[in-house]
């Protein structure tokens, strides 16, 4: 299908709806530059649901967009059943009453999500992603996130799930630190505790340190300031070449 709606720099805010209480998208759409605030659904999709009649033809993208206190059952910012192409976005203070506290995926295609943040949001379980498809993931920051009963950062229920030059740091499962559950194909990652890929990170749980342990050192991750300092050990660790995706 080549015809497709754009949204582009709108801002949405308090909504509410029974799915998707800021836009309900059900065709091939791109969403750049938007905030959505403050929505609610009462079930899939605090912000954005994402659905199409004919899921293998849609395709949607989301770029440069924002998403801050939304809630929802299911995916507290983004529940997508399409495959949706996530770049540049920031997924921040999301809530989903059960699974998937920014992002809840339900597809058989591969979704892209490359150069997003998520951090400080919160379900019962996939405290910031809850995935039951096979992303490709590439340049982000898992962080501050929190689960109540199952993996603080990223739930992944399939095994085929491929993630490059990615941070986690700092998720929890109540007060435990927990970080992904699930098998995934980790390369050029930073993950705090021990966890089996190439060319990982063994990152301490703290931010910053003296001793011998590798420390992210960001500069204010409290206050959702990633940048790194000038001397943290993340610094050209990644793979370059996928670093203008």
């Amino acid at each position: 299908n080549a015809f497709y709606s754009v949204w582009d720099g709108f801002t949405i805010q308090n909504g509410v709806s029974g799915a998707g209480g800021g836009a309900y998208l059900c065709s091939n759409s791109r969403l750049y530059n938007c905030r959505f605030i403050n929505n609610t659904a009462n079930g899939f999709g605090g912000a954005v649901r994402i659905i199409s009649a004919k899921y293998d033809n849609a395709i949607n993208k989301i770029e440069d967009c924002y998403f801050e206190n939304n809630i929802g059952s299911m995916g507290g910012a983004v529940f997508d059943m399409t495959g949706c192409q996530l770049i540049n976005n920031k997924f921040i203070d999301n809530t989903a009453t059960t699974k998937g506290g920014a992002l809840y995926i339900y597809t058989n295609k591969t979704p892209e999500i490359v150069n997003c943040i998520f951090a400080q949001n919160r379900a019962i379980e996939g405290g910031a992603i809850f995935n039951r498809g096979i992303i490709s993931m590439v340049n982000c920051d898992i962080i501050n996130n929190n689960a109540e009963e199952n993996a603080g950062g990223l739930l992944n229920e399939k095994q085929y799930n491929n993630i490059f030059n990615s941070v986690f740091w700092n998720n929890s499962i109540g007060n435990q630190a927990n970080q992904i559950v699930g098998t995934s194909n980790f390369v050029n990652c930073a993950i705090e505790g021990s966890f089996e890929g190439i060319n990982i990170i063994e990152l301490g749980s703290l931010n910053d340190g003296n001793d011998n342990k590798f420390y992210p050192m960001f500069v204010d991750p409290d206050n959702n300031n990633f940048d790194l300092m000038e001397n943290s050990p993340l610094i050209n660790n990644g793979d370059k070449s996928l670093n203008n995706i």
